[in-house]
Order: C-alpha cells, then structure tokens, then sequence
C-alpha cells in the first residue's frame, strides 16, 4: 500500500474536506454503482451495527463489498446502459471511474491503491440524536465507521492524512481532532464524526463498555428482513421522529388540527427498514414498517381487475376499497364548508341521489389503465361493486344529468345507448378537440359507461367494448410482462405498473421536439423496461417495494 504524500491542509474547511474525501467518495461509489476491489468479500453479515450506540434513531449502511452476488448482479444489470454492453469489463471501467473520483476529491493526492488495501467496502452512517435542539444545532450528532481489514495500514493513512492534528489516547485508540472533526482508528473500523465525543461514544460501544444497536432487540428483528445479498440498508426509529414531527407542524402553523398532536404521534409506526438490492435484470428498493398498536391498518386483497385491460396497457393503477377511500377524504372536505358553500351542494346531491361522499360507496377495488399509440390515448377506469342495483341507479342519474346538459340550447353533448351482448353501454359523445386543447395526441370524443358482472367500467374510446369481450388471456393481467413484475405480491394494497419501454417508444417523437437534451437522455432512458410499486400489509409488517426493470 502506498501513503498519500500530502501537505496537510490548515484550515477547518480544509482538514474536514481531506476527512469528507474519504466518506463521499465511497458514498459517490455507492450511488454510481460502483464496484471495487475490496480487501476482503463480503458475505453479506453487516458488521455496522458493532460501533453505532444502542440508542441511535438512525443507521444507514452502504456494502461496497457486493455481498452475497450483488457485484455479479450489478454487473450485468448494468449492461443495459451504453458503455456496460459488456459484464466483463465492468470492473475495470468503473475501477477508473472511482481512482477519477478519489483523485479529484483529493486533489491527486491519493488514488484507489491507497484505499483498497485495507478497506473491507462497509461503510455505515448513523444518527445518533432526533431531538428537535440537536438538529437544529450546528453540529449534526453524526457518527461514520468505514470497516478497515488492516488497523496499521489504516493508522498510516489517517496520520498522512491529518500530520499536524494532535492525537489524544482514548483507551488503547487514538483520536485525531480539532474544532471541526474528529477521526480514529479501532481494530476494524475507521471512526468518522464532527466531535470526539461522538467517536469516543463509537469506541465504547466497540470495547464492550456500552450496548450496540447490533444486540438491540428490535433493531435486529427489523433488520433481519434485509436480505443478504444488498447494496444499501437503512434503519430509523420512527417514535424518535415525534419531536421532529412536532417542531415541523409548528413550524408551520398547523395547528388546530382535526386529529389531536398526542393522537398523531400515538399512530407513528415503531420502526423502518429498507434495503436496495441488485439482479441482473432489475433493481428493487423495498421497505419494512413496523406497526404499533394505534398504527392505522392498510386494506390488503387480490382482484382480477387486470383483466379487463388489454395486455399492452401502458400505465396501471389498482387501489383498494376506494369508494371507503373517497369517502374518509370527501367527509373532511366537506365538514369544512361553510354554510353557504354546503348550501350550495345540496342541489347537486339531489341530483346524484347521494351526500357527495357517499356517492361511490358502492365501488371496493378500483383500478385505472391508460396507453398511447398512433391512434393517440385512451383511458380506462374498472372498479369491483359492492351493490350492483345501487351501481347501475347511480350510473343512471349521470346520464339523466349528462341528457339535461345535452339538451341545453347549443351544446354538441349526445347519449347512445348500445348493447354489448347483454350489458347495456352508454356512450357518450363530448365536443372534445385535442388540438384546440394544446394537446399533441388525439383523446378521442366518446367516454363510454357501463354496469357489468359486479363491476364498473368507464372509458374512452373502446375501452368498455373492449374489456366486456376480449379474451382474459389477452388481458394485462395475464401478460409476462406485468405478472413477472408483479411477482408473487398478488395479494397487495395497491399496485402501480408502468410499460416505461413501450410508453416512451410511443413519446420518443414528442420528446425529441419539446427537449432538446433528449438525444442524450434517451439511450439510457429507453434501457428501463418496466417499473412497478407494490405494497402488501399485515397485522406485523407492512412493506412497499419499488423495482425498476431493464431490457437487457
């Protein structure tokens, strides 16, 4: 290993940059999927924990390491982008991106021989006080330890590093510090914080003379849902947030609210974990919440309402009991009306027959789908019904408003009712002219209505006509694409689905005229094949995970 010959900085800023350099670059490493030779494998147990005291509300950790196949995974993962077309050589452009980095960072002084060494490509970060004084201080209450394989050759480093800072004995561990940071090195870490006593504070919890978060009972049934094969992990304590919450909701005036302050916080899940994790053709952020008993439950179910879209739909949205949904939010929205203004509304509900929040009652899952092509967009809306008599009485008062509308003096708004087999469809004609409306695609003029089987469908163009006939093996939710993005979340508290490869092959032209970057952007653009979220939720955990998925 060779030791940075450098003329140590002498300011503040100075000598906390040379001890910033070492931590971003690794964090630009992380973010740039980067992938180094580290002194030692990793096999995806974190050490992190070790060094970060019991009490701290927040620990994040990057594994520069790869365990577990990752460095394999991101490696081919990346071969849908321009210039990683081949896996092979990954390691070695991205060797060269970060010794750019690290030379930049370090004005040339060091490069990547100095680092890999004797780092293992652990890094952890953590929080060690939420409260609303200390965060609000100058100082964050930060402690870093970068896991080190070689405690000599690191101490060599740290002192080219910092020649001129004082170090002072803190056990069998010396501390480098000044006024703006403070540096040590135990026997497998690398100890990183604005002051000394946030390191000493490290040092003790890896001597044994104070508890880790690693033996924290709750920290660790919540990690151990992070797989071992990960990029990152990251853990907060979301009951230390309430003071946070507190002085934000202040901050901000809100007071008075309809829910009570001590109730809010009441509801706060207990903690969260969240991992991101590479394959070799996708990436997933995915994420744990633990629920305390006050912790508001999240509707969970499985539909089949996928399959009245057809399979090349673009975009998808499916939410549970929507109708209970509309409901909670439209009551509030209500209940802060004035007199007058609720005056005003009661009209309108003597129209549709219903108080305005109730007037979807009827509808439990929900889902909405739309695609664009040549022909231009269409849109689509399917919900499952609760009451299908209710449904088709509702669906009934807005064609009875539509036809008054439709027969005021110069309106070009028109109703045909058509059969579908034996489902009546009412379509809709409306003097819609995308052009005059500054769109640059047609949206068609027709919005379609029907009652059908125990569900609702609404629709443009021959969306309805469309998911009344076609075969179910033709649907989205039959097709590769969406049920391998799905995965084995069929049961779920909403999903969303975008076609990203087939959505932008539709908006290439549009894109290339509105954008004159584009041509840049869209070779790694268009290497996304499909994105989806997806949450599931029980009576312990309630989890959400985004994956984004590339053509290889």
């Amino acid at each position: 290993m060779s030791t940075p010959a450098l003329d140590a900085p002498t300011s503040r800023r100075g000598r906390w940059r040379w001890l910033v350099a070492l931590v971003s670059t690794i964090v630009l490493v992380v973010s740039g999927s980067g992938l180094v030779a580290f002194a030692q494998s990793g096999s995806g147990i974190s050490d992190g924990p070790q060094f970060v005291p019991a009490d701290a509300p927040v620990y994040l950790e990057a594994r520069l390491d790869m365990p577990d196949g990752q460095g394999e995974a991101l490696a081919e993962f990346m071969t849908a982008f321009p210039g990683f077309a081949d896996a092979g050589s990954f390691q070695l452009k991205l060797d060269e991106a970060v010794d750019g980095l690290i030379a930049e960072a370090s004005d040339g002084a060091m490069s990547m021989s100095d680092l890999q060494g004797f780092l293992t490509g652990e890094l952890g970060l953590s929080l060690t006080d939420l409260s609303a004084e200390v965060m609000d201080s100058d100082q964050p209450p930060m402690l870093i330890g970068i896991g080190i394989s070689d405690r000599a050759a690191a101490e060599t480093f740290v002192s080219g590093v910092l020649p001129s800072a004082s170090p002072e004995s803190y056990g069998t561990t010396s501390i480098y510090s000044d006024e703006d940071a403070a540096v040590a090195v135990h026997d497998a870490w690398i100890l990183l914080a604005p002051d000394a006593d946030q390191v000493k504070a490290g040092i003790d919890v890896l001597d044994g003379n104070a508890p880790s978060l690693a033996a924290d009972p709750e920290f660790a049934a919540s990690f151990a849902k992070v797989p071992a094969g990960h990029l990152g992990a990251v853990y907060v304590d979301l009951q230390a947030m309430g003071s946070l919450i507190e002085m934000g909701l202040a901050a901000s005036g809100q007071t008075g609210m309809a829910l009570p302050i001590e109730d809010l916080m009441a509801q706060l899940p207990l903690d969260m974990v969240a991992y991101l994790a590479a394959a070799p053709d996708r990436m997933t952020l995915e994420a744990f919440i633990t629920p305390s008993e006050a912790t508001p439950s999240f509707p969970v179910g499985e539909s089949d309402l996928a399959s009245l879209f057809p399979g090349d739909t673009q975009v998808y949205v499916e939410i549970r009991e929507l109708g209970a949904l509309l409901a909670g939010l439209l009551s509030g929205f209500v209940a802060s009306m004035d007199e007058e203004t609720a005056a005003e509304m009661e009209p309108v509900e003597d129209m549709l027959g219903a108080p305005l929040p109730d007037f979807l009652d009827f509808v439990s899952d929900a889902s909405i789908g739309a695609g664009l092509s040549s022909d231009g967009l269409w849109l689509g809306i399917a919900g499952e019904v609760s009451d299908e008599a209710i449904a088709a009485e509702r669906l009934e008062r807005i064609i009875s408003i539509v036809n008054v509308l439709g027969g005021a003096a110069e309106s070009d708004i028109s109703v045909e009712t058509v059969m579908v087999g034996d489902t009546e469809v009412h379509e809709i004609t409306l003097p819609i002219d995308a052009a005059s409306m500054g769109l640059p695609f047609d949206i068609g003029q027709t919005l379609s209505l029907a009652v059908s089987d125990g569900g609702l469908l609404i629709g443009t163009g021959d969306f309805v006509v469309n998911a009344l006939t076609q075969p179910a093996t033709d649907s989205l939710g039959a097709s590769d694409a969406y049920t391998d993005a799905l995965g084995d979340d069929t049961s779920n508290s909403g999903v969303v689905y975008v076609n990203v490869g087939s959505l932008l092959a539709e908006l290439d032209p549009l894109l290339n005229e509105m954008m004159p970057e584009w041509a840049d952007i869209q070779p790694y653009a268009t290497a996304l094949d499909r994105l989806v979220a997806v949450g599931t939720a029980g009576d312990e955990v309630i989890s959400a995970r985004i994956t984004v998925i590339v053509g290889q």
